[in-house]
């Protein structure tokens, strides 16, 4: 049977299809049409998919990636389209292309929406030029990628999925981002629809901002680690050493709408050991425990005692002896101090420490005094008007010990 004999009795099976009663149970369709089926059976190199006819459709294994191979079971459901009628079955394909692709099916997969596969053959100032089997098509350089496109020589030689833009009458124009661009969203859709608070999802950072960290979640969907949702201790130090495409595993916390848009937040922290459940371990009131100053606030400092524990030394805990007007003028971020707890609310997940009560307390020395003099000078603080009186005193003297000078016995 020559060429021409093989598509004249494709297209009276297509006709044939189409003049069949709607009512027999039996599903009909036209090439182009996109379908969905049940995978039946997956034999070698062929999947077999029941959409609804009275035999059932063909795909090629090639039309899936090796990842979706490894997961495809039969009952999974399927989507794809249809592209010709062979032997009395429909033939499925998720994409046109190969040596029997013409400018027919080229203008059919645009009217269809179908992608196409393509070789990239060359390129020039403008973009790339592209083979599909007999026919040439061109790729604008912007609708390579959906970002800056990698180096030419990077494509060629490879064969992409397209989306149709134009047929021409001996060539096509072709764009690879539009159809990245539509398959993200149709992932972004499946991976909206899925997720929920309390699922852990592998992540991937792609920005890092002083007030947390952004990370795509699948299908270009991204989810908001705030900084206080990394990790329990050293919070600068994880944000420190995030950088775009570090994978990790986040748990999902938040998920809500906003102006028509998915906000959703995720934490790293609520996937690690709580250290607050080893507090007695760390510290009991009383106790004299070490650590780092982490953060100068006007009321107080905070102090890490261990990781993810941090204690606060109120402004008036800090020194001994003098008044202090600002933490920072007696302590610096990263300084390390001693100090004694005070008290733990375990509620409030709280420590109250002090650096003052571990100050040693100065000695007090009580000059040797004649008890005649002194008498004599205490009468003379309380009698005399020429006696110093106690707002004359200077700081750190008392109008008795002024006294004594003038009776010189100080």
């Amino acid at each position: 049977m020559s060429e021409e004999e093989v598509f004249a009795a494709e297209d009276f099976e297509a006709m044939l299809n189409e003049s069949f009663p709607s009512g027999d149970g039996f599903n009909y369709f036209q090439v182009g049409d996109k379908v969905r089926g049940t995978v039946v059976s997956v034999g070698d190199g062929t999947l077999l998919v029941d959409i609804g006819q009275r035999s059932e459709a063909s795909i090629a294994m090639e039309d899936f990636t090796p990842e979706e191979l490894a997961a495809m079971k039969v009952g999974d459901v399927i989507e794809a389209n249809v592209v010709k009628f062979a032997g009395g079955a429909t033939v499925l394909s998720r994409s046109i292309g190969g040596r029997g692709a013409d400018m027919s099916a080229i203008r059919m997969a645009k009217e269809a929406d179908l992608p196409i596969e393509a070789k990239v053959t060359g390129h020039n100032k403008g973009g790339f030029t592209v083979e599909i089997g007999p026919v040439r098509g061109f790729v604008p350089i912007s609708q390579m990628e959906i970002g800056p496109a990698l180096a030419p020589e990077q494509y060629i030689g490879r064969v992409f999925r397209f989306k149709v833009i134009e047929a021409r009458e001996h060539e096509a124009v072709l764009s690879r981002a539009s159809l990245l661009r539509q398959e993200m969203a149709e992932e972004r859709g499946r991976i909206l629809s899925s997720l929920a608070v309390g699922q852990t999802v592998a992540a991937t950072v792609v920005k890092v901002e002083k007030f947390g960290v952004f990370v795509d979640i699948g299908g270009g969907v991204h989810a908001l680690v705030p900084v206080s949702e990394l990790g329990w201790h050293g919070r600068d130090e994880i944000l420190g050493g995030m950088e775009p495409g570090r994978e990790l595993n986040v748990e999902i916390s938040r998920i809500e709408q906003k102006d028509g848009k998915p906000r959703i937040s995720a934490s790293l922290r609520s996937r690690q050991d709580d250290p607050w459940n080893s507090i007695d371990e760390v510290a009991r009131e009383g106790m004299t425990v070490a650590g780092k100053v982490t953060r100068l606030m006007n009321f107080g400092a905070f102090v890490e005692i261990a990781p993810g524990i941090e204690g606060l030394v109120h402004v008036s805990e800090i020194a001994a002896g003098r008044r202090v007007r600002h933490p920072g003028d007696v302590l610096s971020i990263g300084q390390r101090v001693e100090a004694s707890v005070r008290k733990i609310d375990h509620a409030a997940r709280r420590i109250a420490l002090s650096i003052k009560a571990l100050a040693p307390v100065p000695e007090m020395t009580v000059p040797e005094v004649d008890p005649d003099a002194a008498e004599n000078a205490a009468i003379i603080a309380r009698y005399s008007p020429s006696a110093p009186k106690q707002e004359d005193a200077p700081k750190g003297e008392t109008a008795f010990s002024l006294a004594l000078k003038k009776a010189r016995l100080k």
